[in-house]
């Protein structure tokens, strides 16, 4: 059987996990640029030094080249030097996601190919790198790792919509 994500409230997150998700509020707040879809998403990203690294995705004026916010996070990382070394990884992941509408949804898994960026930087390191993402009013907040969470989708392209799936996570055990 395949271990399924699990539902969080802010009250069972460790300090860093919500000093990370903070981190990505802040990317989304400061630096995230409309999507096609009107979604806003931040991320942060935890490596294994400590370090933290954020990002909002972006999107070019002709509306055609956009970057997710987990590639802008993995890209200034990079930047500052790391990922140089084979043992440089991820500890963990945080992605928050706002709507134009305001309203607010599910949040986003990541997708696909942001998964598989960071499944392949996750196998390099050794390190199964953990993934939180929440809506932003943190209602709703899915804790799980790149593996799992790579195993649980299971499709080839798309996006998986969590209230689909919210029956099938275990409530995460207070830290």
């Amino acid at each position: 059987m395949i271990p399924r994500p699990a539902v969080a409230t802010m009250d069972n997150l460790s300090k860093q996990q919500v000093a990370l998700l903070g981190a990505a509020e802040r990317a989304l707040r400061s630096t995230a640029s409309n999507s096609a879809e009107g979604i806003l998403v931040g991320s942060a990203i935890r490596t294994i030094d400590g370090a933290v690294f954020a990002g909002g995705n972006m999107r070019a004026r002709d509306a055609i080249r956009h970057m997710h916010s987990e590639e802008v996070a993995v890209m200034n990382a990079e930047g500052a030097g790391y990922f140089r070394a084979d043992g440089d990884g991820i500890v963990a992941v945080a992605t928050i996601a706002s709507y134009a509408d305001g309203d607010h949804r599910d949040p986003k898994l990541i997708c696909d190919d942001c998964s598989r960026m960071l499944l392949k930087i996750a196998a390099r390191s050794g390190v199964d790198t953990e993934i939180v993402v929440a809506n932003t009013a943190k209602t709703i907040i899915v804790v799980t790792t790149i593996t799992q969470m790579f195993r649980y989708r299971n499709i080839p392209h798309g996006e998986v919509d969590i209230a689909d799936h919210i029956g099938d996570m275990a409530p995460v055990t207070p830290l």
